[in-house]
Protein backbone atom coordinates (compact mmCIF):
# COMPACT_ATOMS: atom_id res chain seq x y z
CA UNK A 1 0.00 0.00 0.00
CA UNK A 2 1.85 3.05 -1.26
CA UNK A 3 -0.95 5.57 -1.80
CA UNK A 4 -2.60 8.12 0.43
CA UNK A 5 -6.30 8.37 -0.28
CA UNK A 6 -8.25 11.63 -0.11
CA UNK A 7 -11.93 11.95 -1.00
CA UNK A 8 -13.24 15.33 -2.16
CA UNK A 9 -16.71 16.72 -2.77
CA UNK A 10 -18.25 19.95 -3.95
CA UNK A 11 -17.92 21.84 -0.65
CA UNK A 12 -16.92 25.50 -0.67
CA UNK A 13 -13.55 24.86 1.05
CA UNK A 14 -12.98 21.45 -0.47
CA UNK A 15 -9.18 21.49 -0.69
CA UNK A 16 -8.28 21.74 3.00
CA UNK A 17 -7.92 17.99 3.57
CA UNK A 18 -6.35 17.67 0.13
CA UNK A 19 -3.53 20.08 1.03
CA UNK A 20 -2.68 18.16 4.20
CA UNK A 21 -2.84 14.83 2.36
CA UNK A 22 -0.49 16.18 -0.32
CA UNK A 23 1.97 17.45 2.31
CA UNK A 24 1.89 14.02 3.98
CA UNK A 25 2.45 12.30 0.63
CA UNK A 26 5.47 14.49 -0.11
CA UNK A 27 7.00 13.93 3.34
CA UNK A 28 6.42 10.18 3.30
CA UNK A 29 7.30 9.59 -0.37
CA UNK A 30 3.90 8.10 -1.18
CA UNK A 31 1.63 8.65 -4.15
CA UNK A 32 -1.66 10.52 -3.80
CA UNK A 33 -5.00 9.07 -4.92
CA UNK A 34 -7.81 11.64 -5.20
CA UNK A 35 -11.32 10.23 -5.54
CA UNK A 36 -14.80 11.64 -5.91
CA UNK A 37 -17.77 9.39 -5.17
CA UNK A 38 -20.83 9.78 -7.39
CA UNK A 39 -24.01 8.63 -5.69
CA UNK A 40 -26.06 6.36 -8.01
CA UNK A 41 -29.18 8.46 -7.42
CA UNK A 42 -27.39 11.44 -8.94
CA UNK A 43 -26.89 9.72 -12.25
CA UNK A 44 -29.00 11.32 -14.99
CA UNK A 45 -30.34 8.80 -17.52
CA UNK A 46 -32.13 10.58 -20.39
CA UNK A 47 -35.46 9.07 -21.40
CA UNK A 48 -35.81 7.94 -24.98
CA UNK A 49 -39.12 9.00 -26.57
CA UNK A 50 -41.27 6.09 -27.79
CA UNK A 51 -41.62 5.52 -31.50
CA UNK A 52 -38.61 7.58 -32.50
CA UNK A 53 -35.06 6.85 -33.44
CA UNK A 54 -32.72 6.37 -30.53
CA UNK A 55 -30.61 9.42 -29.97
CA UNK A 56 -26.95 9.21 -28.94
CA UNK A 57 -26.58 9.39 -25.15
CA UNK A 58 -26.26 12.87 -23.76
CA UNK A 59 -23.25 13.76 -21.63
CA UNK A 60 -23.76 12.92 -17.97
CA UNK A 61 -23.64 16.26 -16.09
CA UNK A 62 -22.68 14.51 -12.85
CA UNK A 63 -19.68 12.84 -14.48
CA UNK A 64 -18.62 16.11 -16.10
CA UNK A 65 -18.77 17.89 -12.75
CA UNK A 66 -16.77 15.08 -11.15
CA UNK A 67 -14.06 15.35 -13.80
CA UNK A 68 -13.84 19.10 -13.20
CA UNK A 69 -13.51 18.58 -9.45
CA UNK A 70 -10.72 16.04 -9.86
CA UNK A 71 -8.85 18.03 -12.50
CA UNK A 72 -9.00 21.09 -10.27
CA UNK A 73 -7.73 19.10 -7.28
CA UNK A 74 -4.83 17.64 -9.27
CA UNK A 75 -3.90 21.12 -10.48
CA UNK A 76 -3.86 22.40 -6.88
CA UNK A 77 -1.37 19.70 -5.87
CA UNK A 78 0.86 20.04 -8.95
CA UNK A 79 0.94 23.85 -8.74
CA UNK A 80 2.41 23.58 -5.24
CA UNK A 81 4.55 20.44 -5.40
CA UNK A 82 5.24 19.85 -9.10
CA UNK A 83 5.53 16.22 -10.14
CA UNK A 84 6.07 14.90 -6.64
CA UNK A 85 3.93 13.36 -5.29
CA UNK A 86 2.53 11.29 -8.12
CA UNK A 87 -1.19 12.06 -8.40
CA UNK A 88 -3.92 9.68 -9.54
CA UNK A 89 -7.56 10.78 -9.86
CA UNK A 90 -10.57 8.49 -10.04
CA UNK A 91 -14.36 8.70 -10.14
CA UNK A 92 -16.05 6.04 -7.99
CA UNK A 93 -19.75 5.24 -8.14
CA UNK A 94 -21.91 3.91 -5.34
CA UNK A 95 -22.91 4.61 -1.75
CA UNK A 96 -20.13 6.79 -0.31
CA UNK A 97 -19.47 4.84 2.90
CA UNK A 98 -18.85 1.35 1.45
CA UNK A 99 -17.08 2.77 -1.60
CA UNK A 100 -14.59 4.79 0.48
CA UNK A 101 -14.08 1.87 2.86
CA UNK A 102 -13.22 -0.40 -0.05
CA UNK A 103 -10.76 2.16 -1.39
CA UNK A 104 -9.27 2.55 2.12
CA UNK A 105 -8.36 -1.12 2.13
CA UNK A 106 -6.04 -0.45 -0.81
CA UNK A 107 -4.41 2.63 0.78
CA UNK A 108 -1.88 3.48 3.46
CA UNK A 109 -3.95 6.28 5.00
CA UNK A 110 -7.22 8.11 4.37
CA UNK A 111 -7.87 11.86 4.56
CA UNK A 112 -11.43 13.16 4.87
CA UNK A 113 -12.71 16.68 5.36
CA UNK A 114 -15.19 17.54 8.09
CA UNK A 115 -17.56 20.17 6.82
CA UNK A 116 -19.56 22.63 8.90
CA UNK A 117 -22.94 21.11 8.17
CA UNK A 118 -26.44 22.26 8.90
CA UNK A 119 -28.40 19.97 11.26
CA UNK A 120 -30.14 18.29 8.31
CA UNK A 121 -26.91 17.85 6.35
CA UNK A 122 -25.24 16.41 9.44
CA UNK A 123 -27.97 13.76 9.73
CA UNK A 124 -27.63 12.85 6.04
CA UNK A 125 -23.85 13.15 5.53
CA UNK A 126 -22.29 12.96 9.00
CA UNK A 127 -22.32 9.13 9.14
CA UNK A 128 -19.96 8.92 6.16
CA UNK A 129 -16.98 10.50 7.95
CA UNK A 130 -17.71 8.76 11.26
CA UNK A 131 -18.43 5.44 9.55
CA UNK A 132 -15.15 5.47 7.63
CA UNK A 133 -13.25 6.40 10.79
CA UNK A 134 -14.96 3.56 12.67
CA UNK A 135 -14.33 0.79 10.14
CA UNK A 136 -11.28 1.69 8.07
CA UNK A 137 -8.41 -0.83 8.30
CA UNK A 138 -5.88 2.02 8.07
CA UNK A 139 -5.53 5.38 9.87
CA UNK A 140 -8.14 8.00 8.98
CA UNK A 141 -7.34 11.72 9.34
CA UNK A 142 -10.42 13.94 9.69
CA UNK A 143 -9.58 17.57 8.85
CA UNK A 144 -11.88 20.46 9.84
CA UNK A 145 -12.48 22.67 6.84
CA UNK A 146 -11.61 25.81 8.84
CA UNK A 147 -8.19 24.54 9.97
CA UNK A 148 -4.93 25.94 8.66
CA UNK A 149 -1.55 24.83 9.91
CA UNK A 150 1.56 22.76 9.29
CA UNK A 151 3.28 25.85 7.88
CA UNK A 152 5.35 26.94 10.90
CA UNK A 153 8.43 24.69 11.24
CA UNK A 154 9.75 24.70 14.78
CA UNK A 155 6.33 25.46 16.25
CA UNK A 156 4.45 22.40 15.10
CA UNK A 157 3.07 19.93 17.60
CA UNK A 158 1.72 16.42 17.29
CA UNK A 159 -0.32 15.17 20.24
CA UNK A 160 -0.92 11.46 20.86
CA UNK A 161 -3.58 10.48 23.39
CA UNK A 162 -2.74 7.11 24.94
CA UNK A 163 -5.16 5.21 27.12
CA UNK A 164 -2.62 3.23 29.11
CA UNK A 165 0.95 1.98 28.83
CA UNK A 166 0.17 -1.12 26.83
CA UNK A 167 -1.34 -2.17 23.49
CA UNK A 168 -0.56 1.25 22.00
CA UNK A 169 2.23 0.20 19.64
CA UNK A 170 0.46 1.07 16.39
CA UNK A 171 -0.71 4.42 17.75
CA UNK A 172 2.74 5.44 19.01
CA UNK A 173 4.43 4.23 15.82
CA UNK A 174 2.12 6.42 13.77
CA UNK A 175 2.58 9.34 16.17
CA UNK A 176 6.38 9.29 16.10
CA UNK A 177 6.45 8.85 12.31
CA UNK A 178 4.02 11.75 11.86
CA UNK A 179 6.07 14.03 14.11
CA UNK A 180 9.26 13.08 12.28
CA UNK A 181 7.73 13.82 8.85
CA UNK A 182 6.30 17.13 10.05
CA UNK A 183 9.50 18.12 11.91
CA UNK A 184 7.27 18.67 14.93
CA UNK A 185 7.47 18.25 18.66
CA UNK A 186 5.56 15.31 20.10
CA UNK A 187 3.36 15.39 23.17
CA UNK A 188 2.20 12.09 24.65
CA UNK A 189 -0.92 12.74 26.68
CA UNK A 190 -2.62 10.34 29.06
CA UNK A 191 -5.87 11.42 30.70
CA UNK A 192 -6.95 9.90 34.00
CA UNK A 193 -10.62 10.45 34.75
CA UNK A 194 -11.35 11.89 38.22
CA UNK A 195 -12.94 9.42 40.60
CA UNK A 196 -15.63 11.84 41.74
CA UNK A 197 -17.07 14.93 40.08
CA UNK A 198 -19.24 17.60 41.58
CA UNK A 199 -21.11 20.22 39.62
CA UNK A 200 -20.25 18.72 36.25
CA UNK A 201 -22.48 21.16 34.41
CA UNK A 202 -20.44 24.03 35.90
CA UNK A 203 -17.03 22.47 35.25
CA UNK A 204 -16.28 22.08 39.00
CA UNK A 205 -14.21 19.06 40.02
CA UNK A 206 -13.67 18.06 43.65
CA UNK A 207 -11.07 15.48 44.68
CA UNK A 208 -12.48 12.13 45.76
CA UNK A 209 -11.00 9.93 48.43
CA UNK A 210 -8.78 8.23 45.80
CA UNK A 211 -7.38 11.53 44.51
CA UNK A 212 -3.60 12.07 45.08
CA UNK A 213 -4.44 14.69 47.70
CA UNK A 214 -6.04 11.93 49.79
CA UNK A 215 -3.88 9.09 48.52
CA UNK A 216 -1.99 6.50 50.51
CA UNK A 217 1.77 6.20 49.74
CA UNK A 218 1.23 3.24 47.40
CA UNK A 219 -1.16 5.17 45.13
CA UNK A 220 0.51 6.36 41.92
CA UNK A 221 0.71 10.15 41.64
CA UNK A 222 0.58 12.06 38.35
CA UNK A 223 4.33 12.71 38.46
CA UNK A 224 5.02 9.01 38.91
CA UNK A 225 2.63 8.22 36.06
CA UNK A 226 4.52 10.62 33.78
CA UNK A 227 7.83 8.91 34.63
CA UNK A 228 6.32 5.50 33.89
CA UNK A 229 4.98 6.83 30.60
CA UNK A 230 8.43 8.16 29.62
CA UNK A 231 9.93 4.76 30.44
CA UNK A 232 7.35 3.13 28.19
CA UNK A 233 8.33 5.53 25.37
CA UNK A 234 12.06 4.82 25.64
CA UNK A 235 12.17 2.48 22.62
CA UNK A 236 10.51 5.02 20.32
CA UNK A 237 12.59 7.93 21.61
CA UNK A 238 15.70 5.92 20.79
CA UNK A 239 14.48 5.25 17.25
CA UNK A 240 13.36 8.84 16.65
CA UNK A 241 16.01 11.02 18.37
CA UNK A 242 15.11 13.94 16.09
CA UNK A 243 11.63 14.18 17.64
CA UNK A 244 11.50 16.24 20.87
CA UNK A 245 9.13 14.32 23.11
CA UNK A 246 7.41 15.09 26.38
CA UNK A 247 4.82 13.19 28.37
CA UNK A 248 1.94 14.58 30.37
CA UNK A 249 -0.67 12.93 32.57
CA UNK A 250 -3.82 14.90 33.37
CA UNK A 251 -6.56 14.16 35.88
CA UNK A 252 -9.52 15.60 34.03
CA UNK A 253 -12.54 14.59 32.03
CA UNK A 254 -11.17 13.06 28.83
CA UNK A 255 -13.40 14.95 26.40
CA UNK A 256 -12.45 18.31 27.95
CA UNK A 257 -8.72 17.53 28.10
CA UNK A 258 -8.49 16.27 24.53
CA UNK A 259 -10.58 19.08 23.03
CA UNK A 260 -8.34 21.58 24.82
CA UNK A 261 -5.30 19.75 23.43
CA UNK A 262 -6.53 20.30 19.87
CA UNK A 263 -6.30 24.07 20.37
CA UNK A 264 -2.48 24.05 20.26
CA UNK A 265 -1.87 20.94 18.14
CA UNK A 266 -1.44 20.44 14.41
CA UNK A 267 -2.88 16.95 14.66
CA UNK A 268 -4.28 14.78 17.46
CA UNK A 269 -3.87 11.00 17.21
CA UNK A 270 -6.23 8.68 19.05
CA UNK A 271 -6.59 4.90 18.99
CA UNK A 272 -9.56 2.85 17.84
CA UNK A 273 -9.55 -0.63 19.35
CA UNK A 274 -11.54 -3.40 17.70
CA UNK A 275 -14.99 -4.03 19.10
CA UNK A 276 -17.86 -6.42 18.54
CA UNK A 277 -20.51 -3.91 19.50
CA UNK A 278 -22.01 -2.65 16.19
CA UNK A 279 -23.53 0.58 17.57
CA UNK A 280 -20.40 1.67 19.46
CA UNK A 281 -17.59 0.87 17.06
CA UNK A 282 -16.13 4.37 17.28
CA UNK A 283 -17.10 5.42 20.80
CA UNK A 284 -18.69 8.59 22.10
CA UNK A 285 -15.35 10.27 22.87
CA UNK A 286 -13.99 9.69 19.36
CA UNK A 287 -17.21 10.94 17.80
CA UNK A 288 -17.11 14.08 19.94
CA UNK A 289 -13.51 14.76 18.89
CA UNK A 290 -14.32 14.31 15.21
CA UNK A 291 -17.25 16.68 15.55
CA UNK A 292 -15.73 19.39 17.76
CA UNK A 293 -11.92 19.33 17.43
CA UNK A 294 -10.28 22.44 15.98
CA UNK A 295 -7.34 20.52 14.48
CA UNK A 296 -7.17 17.34 12.38
CA UNK A 297 -7.89 14.13 14.29
CA UNK A 298 -6.23 10.89 13.20
CA UNK A 299 -8.03 7.69 14.22
CA UNK A 300 -5.54 4.81 14.29
CA UNK A 301 -6.79 1.19 14.48
CA UNK A 302 -4.95 -0.82 17.13
CA UNK A 303 -5.05 -4.49 18.00
CA UNK A 304 -5.36 -6.17 21.39
CA UNK A 305 -2.68 -8.82 20.81
CA UNK A 306 0.64 -7.41 19.61
CA UNK A 307 4.25 -8.03 20.59
CA UNK A 308 5.51 -6.00 23.52
CA UNK A 309 8.43 -4.64 21.51
CA UNK A 310 8.06 -1.76 19.08
CA UNK A 311 6.51 -2.89 15.82
CA UNK A 312 8.30 -1.84 12.65
CA UNK A 313 6.13 -3.66 10.10
CA UNK A 314 3.11 -2.15 8.34
CA UNK A 315 -0.23 -2.85 9.97
CA UNK A 316 -3.59 -3.55 8.42
CA UNK A 317 -6.98 -4.80 9.41
CA UNK A 318 -9.56 -4.12 12.07
CA UNK A 319 -12.78 -5.84 13.02
CA UNK A 320 -14.80 -2.80 14.11
CA UNK A 321 -18.23 -2.42 12.59
CA UNK A 322 -20.59 0.55 12.12
CA UNK A 323 -22.95 2.18 11.61
CA UNK A 324 -22.33 5.42 13.49
CA UNK A 325 -24.91 8.10 14.36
Amino acid sequence: MTEILVAIDEGEHRHVALEFAAADAVASGRALRIVHVVHPLNRVVPRQPQGSERRPPEPDPEASAAHRLLDEAADVVRSRYGDSPAVRTEILEGMPLPVILEAAGESAKVYLQRRHLSPLDNVLNGPVVAGVAARSPVPVVVVPEAFSGWDLPGRRRVTVAVKRTGHQEELLEEGFRTASRMQAGLKILRVVEPHRLHGVMHGVSLPGRHHPEHAAPHVETLTTAELRLLEYLAAWRGRFPEVPTRAQVLRQRAVIALLEATADSDVLLISRPPTRLPANALGTLSRALIREAVCPVAIVPVHPHVPSHVRSTPYTGADARGPIY
